[in-house]
């Protein structure tokens, strides 16, 4: 037998009933030692209650959340150092992007046979640093700066209001093209400047898709050991707009303001109000960052 079957589910999520079974099922159960349950009681409590559990002999732990719920378990693992943690995703959100780019979707059987036949796949992760702190955070999926965080940002605001995920994220999307002035930005990619000039966004992906179906980078790999960027440069909202859908189905864009690019290391000096990063829906820290690739640093079942 194995010690430490976590759960960690996402409290404001209802749960299904395959979920349910999932969790009650004593087949798995019987492989540990001990199987615990935590529901999130506030924002970042997913953090303290993966680290802790990690530090307490964990070797399994089975996310039940959004992509937001899953960013913050990782936090949590990658935080001690362990990279012998079998972490399960069961999208239960209102975006699960990283799940909808795997085209995983839950199923109690499939994923009973994946669990008990330890079935998992190593995947990146990243890390941002910014200049003049020592503070980190790890993402799964995506970072963007620039009209992506600040998008995230006033959806953060809205929580209060009480609005269905899918509204208020329209909501906020509507405002940020109401409110946001573009930025100056440098890029630079594995030492290499890669734009300089007025910045839309530029979003750092780990996988493919964000915001609920959008195909930010095409073909992006969690398991390729490489960061991959799309920036979109001194481009009009209408550009943007226009090109929408065109994302929605996962087309690569051709356009002069927007380019594709792929690094281990991404260095991006920025200037302007309009400066905050976002990671996985989770805003985090304003200004110059650094964010790097974190090769196979992730065992997970999806």
């Amino acid at each position: 037998m194995q010690s430490g079957l976590v759960f960690i589910i996402n409290s404001l999520k209802k749960l299904s009933p395959g979920i349910r079974q999932l969790m009650e099922d004593r087949e798995i159960m019987s492989l540990y030692d001990e199987t615990t349950i935590f529901r999130t009681e506030y924002h970042g409590h997913a953090i303290e209650l993966a680290e802790k559990a990690a530090c307490s002999g964990m070797q399994m732990c089975v996310a039940i959340g959004g992509d937001g719920t899953f960013n913050e378990v990782v936090n949590g693992i990658l935080k001690t150092g362990r990279t012998d943690i079998i972490l399960v995703l069961i999208p239960n959100g209102s975006g699960n992007d990283f799940c909808r780019a795997r085209h995983a979707v839950f199923t109690f059987e499939r994923l009973k046979k994946s669990i008990l036949g330890r079935e998992f796949r190593s995947y990146d992760a990243a890390v941002i640093r910014y200049e003049g702190s020592q503070q980190e955070r790890y993402f799964l999926n995506i970072a963007d700066i620039g009209l992506g965080g600040y998008t995230a940002t006033l959806f953060g605001e809205q929580r209060k209001w009480g609005l269905p995920g899918s509204l208020s994220y329209t909501i906020s999307i509507v405002r940020s093209f109401l409110g946001f002035s573009k930025p100056e930005a440098t890029i630079i990619c594995d030492g290499n400047e890669i734009y300089h000039g007025k910045l839309m966004m530029t979003a750092i992906c780990n996988s493919s898709t964000f915001a609920g179906g959008v195909v930010i980078h095409p073909g992006a790999d969690p398991a390729d050991g490489l960061l991959n960027l799309t920036v979109v440069g001194d481009v009009t909202l209408w550009a943007y707009l226009s090109n929408f859908f065109n994302l929605k189905a996962g087309k690569v864009l051709s356009h002069p303001g927007i380019t594709y690019h792929t690094a281990r290391s991404v260095r991006i000096a920025i200037r302007g109000e309009q400066n905050r990063m976002e990671a996985d829906g989770e805003v985090f820290g304003r200004g110059n960052a650094v964010v790097e690739v974190l090769p196979a640093a992730l065992r997970i079942i999806v």
